[in-house]
């Protein structure tokens, strides 16, 4: 049996993307996962292989013991092809390239987009030499892609680099679906947010207006513009709230500034988030960039109408006034005005909702995991 050795800096992200794609490929190949850490690795399937080395997410001296470790463990296990997923294996991969074995990398996302200066000219040659050293790169979506493709020069054929339809691992729709919940459902998780007592406090007549957000708390992700915009929609409707779940990466400035905010709820990590999008009745995502937007995928599967910011990935699938709202990022009135029309517009919101289910389908993980796969065989055969 032909192996394939997988890594990526954290087992959360395989937790949330791989675990479908892993169970996939191990009916037909010898997976071996090289992780930092296995906190949210639960059920692997029989015969996968996992090995732990500690590493972290950002740039250390400790990265180059990672980088010999891996070294040994891919020529010794002697893989038919690996796998890297996230900016710092990339490099592991990329700079191991020479070793047994196809050597494939997945692009999630372009960090050096928000980057300027040195900053941006370095981490953006790092990312070339990826693309170059590696024998094949794929993009999580089509807007991504020609970002990355354009900004190095290529003229490589975009749908060569992309699994039709984008997106890493899709949606699974048979966890991710409309489900009648409300905002009471919030009193299953503790949080520091004085703003929850309030929510589930209100009258049973009361029928509060609930945007959510699901995902890493922090600058990047839009956070900043995100509560200036609610801030400004309260004035003219203060009946709604804002929720949002998720790990915090903020300053302590910024996290007074969230926990003393009117009507925000902070939940910390949740590891099914499947139940909490029904209790939202609108998805928002200020972030200044994504790789695809896999959280706004699983609202849309939710039945629920989204407010994205016009930014690759999201782009490829959240179409203006038809399944939800494009903002501009870092633009807080732009934010803003999106906030009170979909507040305004119930019955917009549910042309929006059946719309977005309907765009769902496209992504579903069967579909998307099937894509992959076949790249793979191809590789492979």
């Amino acid at each position: 049996m032909k192996k394939i050795l997988i890594t990526a800096n954290s087992s959360l992200f395989v937790h949330q993307h791989l675990t479908y794609l892993i169970s996939v490929l191990s009916s037909r190949y010898q997976i071996i996962l090289f992780l930092p850490e296995d906190k949210y690795i639960y059920d692997l399937p029989a015969g996968v292989i996992l090995k732990c080395f500690p590493f972290e997410r950002n740039p250390s001296l400790f990265d180059l013991v990672a980088f010999i470790r891996f070294f040994w463990l891919r020529a010794l296990s002697r893989c038919s092809l690996t796998l890297s997923f996230t900016p710092k294996c990339s490099l592991f991969n990329a700079f191991t390239f020479f070793l047994s074995g196809y050597t494939i990398h997945y692009f999630t996302g372009i960090r050096w987009q928000l980057f300027r200066g040195y900053r941006r000219v370095f981490f953006r040659f790092l990312d070339y030499l990826v693309y170059v050293l590696a024998d094949n790169v794929f993009f999580d979506s089509y807007s991504q892609a020609r970002y990355f493709l354009a900004s190095v020069a290529s003229s490589a054929n975009i749908f060569d680099v992309v699994i039709s339809p984008g997106s890493l691992s899709g949606v699974d729709r048979s966890v991710f679906k409309p489900r009648d919940i409300n905002y009471l459902f919030l009193s299953n998780f503790n949080s520091r947010s004085p703003c929850l007592g309030k929510l589930l406090s209100l009258p049973q007549h009361a029928i509060p207006f609930v945007f959510g957000y699901v995902g890493r708390i922090c600058v990047d992700k839009g956070i900043l513009v995100l509560l200036h915009s609610f801030k400004e929609h309260l004035i003219s409707y203060p009946d709604s709230f804002l929720v949002l779940v998720g790990p915090l990466e903020l300053g302590q400035v910024h996290m007074d500034l969230l926990f003393s905010a009117q009507n925000v709820v902070h939940i910390d990590f949740v590891d099914d988030t499947s139940s909490i999008y029904s209790v939202f009745d609108c998805y928002v995502s200020a972030s200044f960039r994504e790789g695809f937007g896999s959280s706004l995928l699983e609202a849309m599967s939710c039945g629920l109408p989204v407010i994205s910011t016009d930014i690759s990935g999201p782009r490829d699938f959240v179409f203006n006034s038809f399944n939800g709202v494009l903002v501009m990022p870092e633009h807080s009135c732009s934010l803003l005005s999106a906030l009170n029309f979909v507040v305004s517009n119930p019955s917009k919101l549910k042309q929006f909702s059946s719309n977005a289910l309907s765009t769902a389908a496209m992504f579903d993980s069967r579909i998307v995991v099937k894509s992959f796969q076949s790249a793979i065989d191809y590789c492979l055969d």
